[in-house]
């Protein structure tokens, strides 16, 4: 199964191993490419509608693979117990529904591992995984087809870790691994607030704007400095 760099990405951030389940499965391509790379011997396609998973159900089958991947019509995780599903993928959504997804789960306190691929909201994603003790094990970003995405690996702890407000909002391991495509993000975000500052008058609202672009500006410029080894 050929994956999309954005989805190849996310699948091969998962360590094998278990039994996995995608959430919000759409076509079924994630755990299609998944068992075929032989990282799973059994998966679940998970979505809320049935249009997805008759999508799914036909790209499996097509691959041969009805035996090892099993659909299933589900909001989140809400059906996914007693299938001793140890791993999930959540991917393709807005980080406020991975957030109640992750609060509604019957299987959370189960999972061992989890990676989350959220289109929006990363700071409060960032803070609910805290919240449910996982650790970020490991966090990316990539560009694909002129789109940034981030994808964080997390892992069941113990010890609850702690994140302070601009690792919440930035990411601890984007600075650590001195992620370059997030150097590139950050940059092209500085650029476009300098720019947006630059072209706003002297009236009420434009002031207000101002401040709150010289926050966005500082914060950028935090992270940038801070990526180059240089924080301050």
């Amino acid at each position: 199964m050929k994956l999309s760099k954005r989805l190849e990405a996310v699948a091969n951030m998962i360590s094998p191993g278990g039994v996995i389940a995608d959430i919000g499965t759409d076509h079924g391509y994630v755990p299609i490419y998944l068992i075929e790379k032989g990282m799973f011997e059994k998966a679940y396609a998970a979505d809320i509608n049935k249009g997805p998973i008759e999508r799914a159900e036909e790209h499996i089958r097509e691959c041969g693979l009805s035996d090892k991947i099993t659909t299933v019509l589900s909001n989140g995780m809400e059906k996914l117990g007693g299938k001793n599903i140890n791993k999930v993928i959540i991917a393709g959504m807005g980080g406020e529904l991975i957030c109640k997804i992750l609060d509604n789960s019957p299987i959370i306190s189960e999972l061992d591992e989890m990676v989350l691929s959220p289109h929006s909201d990363i700071y409060k994603v960032r803070k609910k995984i805290l919240e449910k003790n996982f650790r970020i094990a490991d966090e990316k970003m990539i560009k694909d087809a002129g789109k940034y995405y981030i994808i964080i690996n997390t892992v069941k702890c113990k010890d609850r870790d702690e994140y302070d407000e601009f690792e919440l909002m930035y990411g601890r391991k984007l600075f650590e691994n001195k992620d370059k495509i997030f150097f590139e993000y950050l940059t092209g975000k500085l650029d476009k607030y300098n720019s947006i500052l630059d072209g706003l008058g002297n009236t009420e609202s434009a002031n207000v704007k101002k401040e709150e672009l010289a926050i966005k500006i500082r914060n950028c410029q935090k992270a940038i400095n801070k990526l180059k080894g240089n924080e301050i």
